[in-house]
């Protein structure tokens, strides 16, 4: 099953659409491959270098956008990026090098190599490798975004879910987990008596010959590296936050460009790298303690769709996404590397949309007209074993919504059948006997992942009002909801908008003079102004969390 990846970095993208130009069936394979992508990206913002493989024959090699802003620098296909997750994979890779030399075991205990730390009898290294381990990621830990800039040390990263309880017995559950490669660098670290960037170097790259990849350093020289960016508004970018290398480390802090990717999936392929039936391991769908299967593999995300294998995973760190899709059978593969976050350049997506052309299989759904009152016979509350999703009607669209996360535009593509714009994920519905609508499944690559129930109607929109200019002045400013995480409020006229650090700017709207609520995720901002009319503080309401930020500009 095809699974959205938490990134390194957790990020909300505020995400529009895009229209791609009519591809010409006399158009070749590479200029309709070109033609995808260059509707993606601007020439002047941050762009993309993209490598597209198949059989051997390069069939796009390209770089669209800036690499360098200020520099007006291009992206070209030798330009080095971080990849962020994507370095799972090697990471993985290398604790099966040391599986095969007898140095770790797959169920040795994480205990064998960090003795001290709770439960770790009970976590193995096939729980890290397979994010069925339950300790907590240290990335969803409030206090992460706190401490980007500190150096420290591998155990120290860690450290910060230590006295955290687990997510779930190991085993239990699949949930994306950044702490399991954490400690999968430490074993790497404990079993072969290198530091995981020397072993890396000695063991992977130099062997491979992959001249352009290493473990990040923030204080070594790198020739032809993008800079990573932000976007806060349209048109408008900023410098990435820093953020200390030591603490993506195994989990994400390898820096290549889009030649290395494919020659290190080639590699792969060819059985140069590790033996066929440990690589076999790590392309299977692994599965939960009650047989579940996962969609996680180790260190790759495991789809199917009508019996093509897809191999793949994506990245996100401070400025830069990345995506890389590998179907192996058919001898394909993707690689797009982008300096940015925040824009509409959706790397997973993208890859996929380029594989599947390359596969013949293209993905133009074109939607049908329905009218308003047939779309909104869709709206409701669907309950997916206790996880809610919102199908809501809003400005003459459909968006669904899970709870507490970000809205995503529905387009019908057929009656009952309704597809998540830029994504391969659509939702099915069935009606009763009496053909009112009664459950609804959600499908990935045309595989049924989950079936929900229609348990309420959805909410009615809340009711916008229109402050004045001078009481929004009030409320325009910079507050503080922790060291080195803020959230920025600005003013155009009559509309607030919201900013927090690292993420994309978002219009906030009023339902009183002092609450205003969010449409791209489900959050809501309430301001206490003082005698002046200014606002001495605000408090976000997310996902059942009250975060109270005092105003510091």
């Amino acid at each position: 099953m095809l699974r959205r990846f938490r990134a390194l970095i957790p990020v909300v993208l505020f995400l529009s659409v895009l229209t791609f130009p009519a591809l010409s069936k006399e158009a070749s394979l590479a200029e309709r491959l070109d033609a995808i992508v260059a509707a993606s990206v601007p020439a002047d913002a941050p762009g993309v270098a993209v490598i597209v493989v198949q059989d051997g024959k390069t069939l796009l090699r390209k770089g669209y956008g800036l690499a360098d802003l200020e520099r007006n620098v291009p992206i070209t296909p030798e330009t080095i990026f971080r990849i962020g997750s994507i370095t799972k994979q090697y990471t993985a890779v290398a604790v099966l090098q040391l599986v095969k030399e007898g140095k770790v075991g797959l169920d040795d205990p994480l205990s064998k190599y960090v003795p001290d730390f709770p439960n770790a009898d009970k976590v193995t290294v096939r729980h890290l490798l397979t994010h069925t381990s339950g300790i907590k990621s240290y990335t969803n830990v409030p206090s992460f975004m706190q401490h980007l800039r500190e150096d420290k040390t591998p155990l120290q990263v860690v450290e910060a879910v230590r006295n955290e309880p687990a997510d779930f017995a190991p085993g239990e559950k699949w949930l994306y987990n950044n702490s399991g490669y954490i400690f999968l660098g430490i074993i790497i670290e404990k079993a072969s008596g290198m530091p995981y960037a020397e072993y890396m170097q000695k063991k992977l790259f130099t062997p491979l010959g992959l001249t352009h990849t290493f473990v990040g350093d923030e204080n070594r020289v790198v020739r032809g590296r993008a800079q990573g960016y932000e976007q806060d508004a349209p048109d408008s970018f900023r410098h990435a936050r820093y953020v200390s290398m030591t603490q993506p480390y195994a989990a994400g802090a390898i820096e290549s460009n889009v030649d290395d990717l494919a020659k290190w999936n080639a590699l792969l392929l060819s059985g140069k790298v590790i033996d066929a039936d440990l690589l076999k391991l790590a392309w299977t769908d692994s599965t939960t303690s009650n047989g579940k299967p996962t969609g996680y593999g180790f260190g790759w995300q495991i789809s199917d769709e009508d019996g093509v294998r897809y191999i793949e995973h994506g990245g996100g760190i401070m400025g830069f996404v990345s995506h890389g899709t590998l179907v192996p059978e058919k001898k394909v593969y993707v690689a797009l590397l982008h300096n940015s976050l925040g824009t509409e350049v959706e790397a997973a997506w993208l890859a996929n949309r380029i594989a599947s052309e390359v596969l013949g299989k293209p993905w133009n759904t074109t939607a049908i007209a329905m009218s308003q009152d047939e779309l909104k016979q869709y709206t409701g509350v669907y309950d997916f074993d206790g996880v809610k999703r919102t199908v809501t009607f809003e400005d003459g669209k459909l968006h669904a919504q899970r709870d507490g996360g970000p809205k995503s535009a529905l387009v019908p593509v057929a009656k009952d059948r309704l597809h998540y714009e830029k994504s391969f994920t659509s939702l099915a519905f069935e009606r009763n006997a009496a053909g009112e609508l009664a459950s609804v499944t959600f499908n990935s690559r045309g595989q049924a992942t989950a079936k929900g129930k229609r348990a309420a109607d959805a909410p009615a929109p809340k009711k916008e009002i229109t402050l004045g200019e001078a009481v929004l002045a009030g409320y325009v400013g910079v507050y503080e909801l922790g060291p080195g995480f803020s959230l920025t409020v600005t003013r155009e006229g009559t509309r607030l908008f919201m900013q927090a650090t690292g993420q994309g700017r978002a219009e906030a709207f009023a339902e009183s003079e002092t609450k205003f609520f969010l449409k791209v995720v489900e959050a809501a901002i309430v301001f206490t102004p003082g005698p002046d009319g200014k606002a001495t503080t605000l408090t976000l309401h997310q996902g059942g969390r009250e975060m109270p930020a005092k105003r510091v500009e």
